[in-house]
């Protein structure tokens, strides 16, 4: 029986070929770096080679250029918004920070003027500042942030810069109460202060309105006409501002004319009081010159 051979296939040459055509390339490349670096023949390939493919190595380096570009911007945007907010907080602060300045200073332009006219007081008297209205719409009572330990009594009155404000009817510990002139069941003693014509000051239960009683139809009283306290009822001193006369009528069947009258002082915005421990006068200091022996 006969075997048929199979050739064996040469590799041989083919792998002689491949490491002859490795070492060629190798040496050119040597060669090429050798006159690349040593002269300038090059240089005009280069910049051939460079232009072809320029455009390639811009899009080869887009998906990541675009994707700094996006996170650069989305990092940008966030720290803009972040400061945005925080200057936009600051603002606000800032904001509060004006209004409660002028209202400090508001609070203070007053507490002078009060400090002023306690100084020309001729009655003891201590600042009080109102912290609290009462909820009853009917009744004008405050209540002040002196008490007993301030030497706060219940009759005392209280006036402001502008005039008369009403008196104290309960004190406690740390606090007191007060009923504003505004308060219907409150009734005082005035006088017109151009001419002393007397008559009693009732509240309405309005801010800027008081009922004047008491002061008959042909007594001379006008519109304008300054009305303070007499000091007869024992509650309030002499001669402090209360109201301004702005309406007169006369009823021709009532002995009495109808009066209403503006109260000198804002009784729905003040903020701070004086109340006078006593209306009993102080005093004048007097110097007390030493006799020489």
């Amino acid at each position: 029986m006969r075997t048929v051979s199979t050739p064996k296939k040469q590799w041989l040459p083919n792998q002689s070929i491949i490491t002859i055509k490795m070492v060629l390339a190798t040496l050119l490349s040597v060669i090429l770096l050798y006159v690349d670096a040593r002269t300038d023949y090059t240089k005009p390939t280069k910049t051939a080679v460079n232009t072809i493919i320029h455009p390639i190595k811009l899009l080869a380096e887009l998906p990541s250029s675009a994707g700094k570009h996006l996170k650069i911007w989305f990092s940008d945007k966030a720290e803009l918004i972040d400061t945005i907010n925080k200057l936009q907080d600051r603002q606000y602060t800032l904001e509060f920070e004006v209004q409660k300045n002028a209202s400090l200073l508001a609070e203070n332009r007053r507490l002078r003027l009060l400090l002023r006219s306690s100084n020309n007081l001729q009655y003891p008297s201590i600042i009080a500042e109102i912290i609290a209205t009462n909820t009853n719409p009917y009744r004008h009572i405050v209540e002040l942030n002196r008490g007993v330990q301030d030497s706060i009594k219940v009759n005392q009155p209280i006036i402001d810069t502008s005039g008369v404000v009403g008196q104290i009817i309960d004190a406690g510990p740390l606090s007191s109460q007060a009923l504003l002139i505004s308060d219907p069941q409150h009734i005082f003693s005035i006088q017109v202060n151009r001419n002393g014509i007397r008559g009693l000051a009732q509240g309405t239960g309005s801010f800027q309105s008081l009922n004047i009683l008491n002061i008959p139809i042909e007594e001379d009283i006008k519109v304008g006409d300054l009305l303070i306290s007499s000091g007869l009822d024992q509650r309030f001193p002499q001669g402090y501002p209360v109201a301004v006369v702005d309406s007169i009528e006369h009823d021709p069947t009532n002995h009495f004319a109808k009066i209403t009258a503006k109260p000198t002082a804002e009784l729905n915005k003040i903020r701070e009081v004086l109340v006078l421990k006593s209306i009993i006068a102080q005093p004048p200091a007097t110097t007390i010159k030493e006799v020489a022996p």
